[in-house]
């Protein structure tokens, strides 16, 4: 009895912070409108004085005493009016690179798109996975809620009960987001072919794949039930399945393909956000702390005050590429506050300049992060941990089938590097360093990868165009 009322308490306690957590998120969801202009800008002034404030100290504890030739300088006047022109130089490149990237609003949704009323769904839309319908996901849509239906055949409850278990801890998990309803039933030849995912509960992690033609589902699987499972967490955890006989390329019969999602992307009823009430642009995100939808959404910068988007991202990533630069080792105070901008602007620089090169937005990558988790997880179930060759197998007979995850399945690649990086950063090398120009487009449309169907569906590469087959 005292071990149970003592444990109470703690139980309490994670309760109440749980719920608290749970509260605020809450909270920040339904939040209309932008945060107050002074919330926003605040950092805005930190950032200024901690700049103002390096100056002071690099100018006036540093390069002041050896110019006046004090003895305890650190060197002579010719050394500290070289370390003052380069400072300087780099210093007044720091400011005009972030006076750019405040000023420059990133575009608004709003300001080129007129209002207008929620666009019917053609289909029903189809099931979507742990990323699709969380608030702040890049394609946050408003999907139409269909009720479960309660399926009491003998068949599902017999057998071990994993498919009637599983339906009903996802019910009580997912109450927010019910899953879809049934597609008509298919062949097993359709079902091979077929976009639509299939996904194996009794395997917990082999979610959106499907099995290549000619394999043949685990066993306990009921296949009217496969649609419900693409919106379940995994709730049950089996050990690994006895390895069958493998074939003469090492790989096990039993194989699963990738499955890119299947939501249209492009079309208008998935692009339309209810609180601007207007049909974004593609690659648009409605930003809750600014209230407003972004062209081209990276980020909400706390310390520029804004959104980084279409209009600012290339000024954004000249200050980062300046304030890398202003680096001194000779205070201390100066290694402090230049070991921070070092820090994170080198972090932030090294990871945009991947995004720019990929043509991606932070947002967007998110995508291809998680499909390649899910690979992980499946190649994790279909080989033991040591066996690195057959995982590079199946995964080069993946990307042979379908393409590499963040370029041939990257919907907004241009085609090369370059291209990628002038479409952001601009033709001309001085554009790529300085805070001059623009970056092309108007961003509201983006050419789109010929590799996806008009709706923006990743298509295999024997549905290419002919002459992109080959690479």
């Amino acid at each position: 009895m005292d071990q149970q009322i003592g444990k109470q308490p703690s139980r309490t306690c994670c309760g109440v912070i749980r719920e608290t957590k749970y509260q605020v998120r809450e909270k920040r969801a339904q939040r209309e409108g932008p945060q107050p202009w002074i919330a926003l800008k605040l950092t805005i002034f930190v950032t200024i004085g901690i700049m103002g404030y390096a100056a002071y100290v690099y100018i006036g504890r540093f390069c002041v005493p050896m110019i006046r030739g004090d003895p305890d300088a650190l060197g002579s006047r010719a050394l500290a009016i070289v370390f003052l022109v380069i400072f300087s130089m780099f210093y007044l490149m720091m400011v005009w690179t972030y006076e750019k990237v405040v000023v420059t609003p990133p575009g608004f949704a709003k300001d080129h798109v007129p209002r207008s009323v929620q666009p019917l769904f053609s289909q029903p839309p189809p099931a979507t996975g742990p990323l699709d319908g969380v608030v702040g996901h890049q394609y946050e849509a408003t999907v139409p809620s269909f009720p479960l239906p309660t399926d009491t055949s003998p068949s599902t409850r017999s057998g071990t009960g994993r498919t009637h278990r599983t339906n009903t801890r996802s019910s009580l998990t997912h109450t927010t987001s019910p899953p879809m309803p049934p597609p008509p039933p298919r062949t097993h030849s359709q079902r091979s072919h077929h976009s639509a995912p299939t996904t194996h509960s009794s395997q917990g992690v082999v979610d959106d794949f499907h099995a290549t033609p000619g394999s043949v589902p685990p066993p306990h699987e009921s296949p009217e039930n496969n649609v419900y499972n693409e919106r379940m967490t995994p709730t049950v955890h089996e050990p690994r399945r006895r390895r069958q006989d493998s074939n003469e390329d090492g790989l096990p019969p039993l194989m699963y393909s990738r499955h890119p999602r299947t939501t249209p992307i492009l079309l208008p009823e998935y692009r339309y956000c209810e609180r601007d009430q207007l049909v974004k642009p593609t690659r648009a995100h409605h930003c809750r702390a600014c209230g407003t939808c972004v062209l081209k959404y990276d980020h909400h910068c706390p310390w520029i005050g804004q959104c980084v988007g279409a209009r600012n991202e290339k000024f954004f990533m000249n200050f980062l590429e300046w304030a890398v630069g202003d680096i001194d080792p000779q205070h201390i105070v100066i290694i402090a506050l230049s070991g921070l901008f070092l820090l994170f602007c080198a972090a932030m620089l090294i990871s945009h300049l991947r995004l720019i090169l990929l043509n991606q937005t932070t947002v967007e990558s998110l995508r291809s992060q998680y499909m390649k988790e899910r690979e992980d997880r499946v190649l994790s179930r279909l080989h033991h941990w040591w066996e690195f060759r057959a995982k590079h197998r199946t995964k080069k007979q993946w990307d042979s089938e379908w393409g590499r995850i963040d370029y041939e399945g990257n919907i907004w690649s241009l085609g090369s590097a370059r291209a990628n990086w002038e479409a952001v950063m601009g033709q001309k090398w001085y554009e790529w360093i300085l805070p001059i120009g623009r970056s092309s487009g108007d961003g509201l449309s983006y050419p789109v990868n010929p590799r996806f169907d008009q709706q923006g569906r990743w298509r295999r590469r024997i549905e290419w165009p002919k002459e992109l087959q080959g690479t």
